[in-house]
């Protein structure tokens, strides 16, 4: 829900670099808190910051995760369904106006339920063992908590699987 320095993720900038250093196209993920459009602007700010000077090869874009896994927003107001749209734009608008693609992670049932009005073609869909959804996605996680995890060569411990679809490529 803000840009504080105690936010930061302590291995942003080393995972960046090693990326960079092996050829390793990538994006930034950011799980949002925000309850109003100001708190997305400030995560907005907060993702900004870090990318400044860094993320020269950001190539999959930022993604604004659009949930309520751990219950926070349950837990301090629940906005309704057209704030959590409204955030959504706020924050897309902020980084396109920085000048970096973006989209929104969220599973089906937030994005069928809660986020009806987005308008986006920049979709992240969490909807895990599934092989259909009727709107266009530039990326789908295929497995996740649901105990259908991954492996992955050179990384020790289970992980999320996604597909990424890039146009023209």
């Amino acid at each position: 829900g803000g840009d504080d320095n105690r936010f930061d993720d302590k291995l942003f900038l080393e995972n960046i670099k090693a990326c960079e250093e092996n050829g390793i196209s990538y994006g930034v993920y950011l799980y949002s808190y925000a309850l109003d459009t100001q708190q997305a602007k400030d995560e907005a700010s907060h993702v900004i910051r870090l990318l400044e000077g860094n993320g020269d090869n950001l190539k999959l874009g930022v993604w604004f995760d659009m949930e309520d896994a751990d219950g926070y927003k349950a837990r301090n107001g629940m906005p309704s369904n057209e704030e959590l749209v409204n955030i959504c734009q706020t924050f897309s608008e902020e980084m396109t106006n920085a000048g970096y693609e973006n989209g929104v992670y969220a599973n089906r049932d937030w994005l069928d339920n809660r986020l009806g009005g987005l308008d986006t073609q920049n979709i992240w869909l969490a909807q895990w063992g599934e092989t259909s959804y009727s709107d266009s996605y530039k990326m789908w996680q295929y497995a996740g908590d649901d105990g259908n995890v991954g492996r992955v060569a050179g990384i020790n411990s289970l992980v999320d699987l996604n597909v990424c679809y890039v146009e023209g490529e």
